[in-house]
């Protein structure tokens, strides 16, 4: 069952620009223009008209690329259910987060012992670029943490609600003055704001939470460093380099990080996404029964 080229119709109506999704599509921006040319030729009526730089799709290309959505759906699943009555497949998973490292780390060696067969493959990306996969169908799953609505096409199941601390290295003039386990918005702008922030990447769920916060108190802290490594965070704030935000499940080193809660708290959602109208097989309900046992 072939669905390259309608996954090129999906892919323009995703991206709503030819050069975009030729990138994704790994073919030439003139081949894909010549494509949808004779497509429309074909079927008589324009699928998309160009409006402020951007391809959008017409009435009748919108009932092309739902139709397009439903078959590839309809191959994919075809696909994995005859993959999986031999306990045989392949399933995706994004992670955005270190939670959901861990937690894929404990459960995939029980799947594999139950499919010993199927291929697990797993992606460390951004928020946005997961739900960019989910949406195309590169992505079966992903483990992340969010703070923001959703899109219309993915299905989001909340795991659990993680507060995000603040930490500062034991040795800070703060630290040692107050011995309390919390700090005000107050406290914050009064004694932090001329440190050096170690921050996570933008789009992260901790980075943009801590955006707000210097929103709110009306601060611009210097960031010497952003990474997507919660343990390089970890390791810097130990060392004096700078303080830094942690989720709970991260606030690790208690012996040269003091952890802080922040009034008002902090906090992000653990999630469990996947596509909308996603039919299920027999390997895809064993992970989700695995995830879900882990937060009962």
């Amino acid at each position: 069952m072939e669905t390259k080229h309608l996954n090129y119709i999906i892919s323009i109506a995703q991206h709503k620009n030819m050069t975009k999704a030729a990138e994704k599509l790994f073919v030439s921006q003139s081949s894909l223009s010549q494509y949808l040319s004779r497509l429309e030729q074909n079927i008589g009526s324009p699928l998309f008209f160009r409006a402020k730089g951007e391809l959008i799709l017409t009435p009748a290309g919108e009932l092309y690329v739902n139709a397009a959505k439903e078959v590839v759906q309809i191959k994919d699943r075809l696909y994995k259910n005859m993959e999986s009555l031999n306990k045989r497949g392949h399933i995706s998973i994004g992670v955005s987060s270190q939670w959901g490292i861990r937690l894929l780390t404990a459960i995939v060696p029980e799947i594999k012992n139950m499919f010993p067969s199927v291929t697990i493959e797993i992606s460390e990306t951004s928020i946005r670029e997961i739900f960019t996969q989910i949406m195309s169908g590169k992505l079966d799953f992903a483990l992340a943490s969010c703070t923001e609505t959703l899109p219309q096409e993915i299905q989001a199941e909340v795991l659990e609600t993680e507060e995000i601390l603040f930490g500062i290295p034991t040795n800070h003039l703060f630290a040692m003055r107050q011995n309390k386990k919390s700090i005000s918005q107050p406290e914050f702008a009064d004694f932090i704001r001329n440190d050096n922030f170690i921050l996570s990447k933008k789009e992260y769920a901790t980075r943009i939470l801590a955006e707000k916060l210097f929103e709110e108190i009306k601060i611009r802290p210097d960031a010497i460093c952003e990474t997507n490594s919660m343990a390089t965070i970890s390791n810097m704030v130990a060392n004096g380099s700078g303080v830094g935000f942690f989720p709970v499940s991260c606030s690790n080193d208690r012996e040269h990080i003091k952890y802080y809660s922040l009034k008002p708290k902090m906090k992000r959602y653990n999630l469990l996404l996947h596509r909308n109208n996603l039919q299920l097989n027999p390997l895809e309900k064993t992970f989700l029964s695995y995830v879900r046992s882990n937060f009962l």
